[in-house]
């Protein structure tokens, strides 16, 4: 018996051991799973541009894909769509998607990446210039 306990017991410790540290493991993801998001983030943001001669409408849904429609009005016409993905983490919002533009000189398009910032109802970026910050 003190022979079969000798050698059953360092294993059954070991895979305690193991059970514990797999516990303890970080579940995080990119997204800081769907509960780090505040609710009130989902939704539709709009901006203008140049004065309001642009104007923007941007689509965030809870199943992490998203929109953005962008109009232009000013001495040629000219009219955007950019269909993405997006990750969000801490407040900052990462649209990865494909980018279409068409406007009076033809079509332009291919893969973008956008970056926001999340805070208090607001979305602002960096990426282009816009008269205020996105809100609902």
């Amino acid at each position: 018996m003190k022979k079969f306990i000798s050698r059953v017991l360092p294993l059954f410790m070991v895979a305690v051991c193991m059970c514990m540290v797999s516990a303890c493991s970080s579940d995080d993801d990119d997204n800081g799973g769907s509960g780090s998001i505040p609710e009130e983030f989902y939704g539709t943001y709009y901006a203008t541009q140049s004065g309001g001669k642009g104007s923007i409408t941007l689509t965030f849904n809870r199943d992490m894909t998203g929109s953005r429609a962008r109009e232009w009005n000013s001495t040629t016409w000219s009219r955007s769509s950019f269909n993405f993905t997006y990750t969000y983490k801490n407040g900052t919002v990462t649209c990865n998607g494909y980018e279409v533009i068409v406007d009076g000189s033809g079509v332009e398009e291919g893969n973008k990446t956008m970056v926001f910032k999340y805070s208090n109802g607001v979305l602002t970026t960096d990426e282009h210039s816009i008269d205020a910050p996105y809100h609902k």
